[in-house]
Parts: structure tokens; sequence; C-alpha cells
């Protein structure tokens, strides 16, 4: 029986497949950071940087009115590693003495299942195949304290009264979860915040993050997981973006003053410079929503009342004359 129920979700979530993976290269600019920003792997990827001095950011060259945008993305790490790890000197792999052959800081090309320093510094997990067959192992590096920070996916429009739907990412104190911030705007107005801390951690691996916009409905999903869905009810005189189109706009930066526990924990430099990493950049600008049916409506209910941090709609005091319309409609 579970495993015909698991196997029914699997089905009912394949109504949000994607197309083809877009290529950076192609499909996106880097906008600011000052060379914190970088294109890598042939247009596969691209890693966002901060440090002290600076954050980064990307934006999608087009514009869209309605689709399904995804992107994964692997959130902060402390990159602060020695960097004569990396000078080619002779290191000790589970025993074994060789020199490091390095094209890039993040790659090695070794045929070796795990790698542990003996300073205990990070490992590499899986290896992966690259491009040219080459062995590549992806790096993953220990997480740090990423408080203070902010990484973001997001949509938005332009100039007055702008439209934008949200993704973003709150760096925390080593320990602590990741608090998910998403929002939405209409016509300029936003104040439509929920937060979820998430289930697994984000800077262990690669996760799938997705907004599916159409003219009916906003859905956020995390690993094709349905996380919160926000209805047009235009029709109640609750705004709705669907008019402008948007750009998909990715950013890594320092927001110490409010990001982690309201400001309270500020952003230790020490750990700096920290790293997002993007990838499997996916836009699908004719995607037919549908809705959630009885498994993704429980999915949905299982991470609003086991991982849902803030609703705005149960903040009375923020909203003394009552919240908004659409609160008191149904979640799906």
């Amino acid at each position: 029986m579970a495993l015909k129920t698991v196997l029914s979700f699997l089905v009912i979530l394949s109504c949000f497949t994607a197309p083809s993976v877009a290529n950076f290269n192609r499909e996106a600019e880097i906008t600011w950071g000052d060379g914190r920003g970088k294109i890598v792997d042939a247009g596969r990827g691209l890693s966002l940087t901060l440090d002290q001095y600076s954050g980064s950011g990307f934006q999608s060259k087009n514009e869209y009115l309605f689709g399904r945008f995804d992107m994964q993305l692997t959130l902060l790490k402390n990159d602060s590693l020695p960097r004569n790890i990396f000078l080619g000197k002779l290191v000790n792999f589970l025993g074994k003495r060789f020199t490091e052959e390095i094209t890039e800081e993040t790659i090695w090309l070794v045929k070796i299942e795990s790698v542990e320093f003996t300073e205990e510094i990070f490992s590499l997990g899986k290896i992966y195949r690259g491009p040219t067959e080459e062995i590549f192992p992806r790096v993953k590096l220990v997480p740090g304290n990423s408080a203070g920070t902010v990484t973001t996916f997001f949509l938005s429009s332009q100039g007055e009264g702008h439209d934008e739907i949200d993704f973003e990412f709150l760096g925390n104190a080593s320990g602590k979860p990741y608090t998910v911030h998403t929002n939405v705007y209409s016509k300029g107005k936003g104040d439509k915040e929920q937060q979820f801390h998430l289930w697994y951690d984000p800077t262990a691996a690669f996760h799938t993050y997705s907004i599916v916009w159409t003219a009916q409905r906003i859905i956020f999903l995390v690993d094709n997981s349905p996380i919160r869905v926000f209805n047009n009810h235009e029709s109640s005189g609750v705004a709705f973006p669907n008019t402008k189109a948007m750009r998909v706009y990715c950013s890594l930066w320092n927001a110490d003053d409010w990001a982690t526990q309201g400001g309270r924990i500020k952003t230790d430099w020490t750990n700096a410079p920290f790293v997002a990493d993007y990838r499997n950049f996916k836009i699908d600008p004719q995607f037919k929503s549908q809705d959630l049916d009885a498994n993704g409506r429980n999915r949905l209910r299982w991470v609003q009342q086991k991982h849902m941090v803030y609703n705005y709609c149960a903040d009375a005091p923020r909203f003394p004359q009552g919240t908004s319309t659409e609160c008191k409609r149904s979640r799906f």
C-alpha cells in the first residue's frame, strides 16, 4: 500500500516535468560582483561568491510571462580552505602519496571514490564522469557558519509597481537549519511571506527549487514536492502578478541586519568567501499547470504542518486590521 502511494505521488509530480537544461552562457548573464560570479563547465554551471567586499548575481537574458522555472543549487559552503592544498604539493590520500593535477581549484583528475585530508578539511563524494570522459569528482566542502547571508532564486519585473516571486535562502548559524523564505509581490506590494525549515542539508548536494507561475496560481516546489501554493484571487480583490513579464534572478549577498534570527547573528567574515553553486537551469514558458491531486495536497500539508516556521496569514499582531482575503481561502 505504501509503495502504491509513493508511486502514485511520483506519477502526479510527473506533470511538473521540465524541458531540457538551458546553458548559462546562452540564457544568463552575470550582472554584478566584479568577477565573483563565474560560469563554469562549458555553461552547465554557475557559481556565486560573497566576501566582505561584495556579493554577486546573475539574471536571465530573456523575460517571461508565465512558465515553469527550475534551478538546482547547493547552498553556502565555507570556501576558506588553505590555498597551499592546491599548489601541487604531495598530499596523503588514504595512505597513497601522489602529486595532484589541477585544472581548476574544484576539480581533481583522480580515479578514487573518497578523499579525506588528514586535516579533515573536506571530503570528496561520488565520482562524476565529465563531458570529455575524464573522471571528475564533485567537491563538497564542509558547510560553515553562513549566518547573515542570503542566497536567492526569484522572478522579478522592472520599474515602479514591480511584480516578484521569491525563493530566498537565509543563512544559518552552525548546526541550525536553513530557512527558506518565500514571498509574492504584485504591483509593488508583498507582505505575503511564508518560511520553512528544510528537512535536509542543502549544502551537502544539489537540490531542485522550482517556481510554477501561471495565470491561475503560483506553486513553489522543492525537489518536485509542493511547499506552497498562491492562487489567483483577483476576483476577491487580491492582487496577483499576471500582467508583467519577469526575468529570472539569482544572487548571493550579505543581509546580516535581518537574515538570521532577525539580525541578532551577524556574518562571520572569518568564514568567507562563501560560495553557492547553481546548475540545471530550466525554463519552460509553455508549461501548463494542473491542480494538485490528493497525494500532492497531502505532501503540501505535511510540509506546512511539519516544516513551516512563519506564515503571514497567522501573524495577527503584524496585521491588526485582519489578514488578507486569500488567507481565508483554501491553501490549495
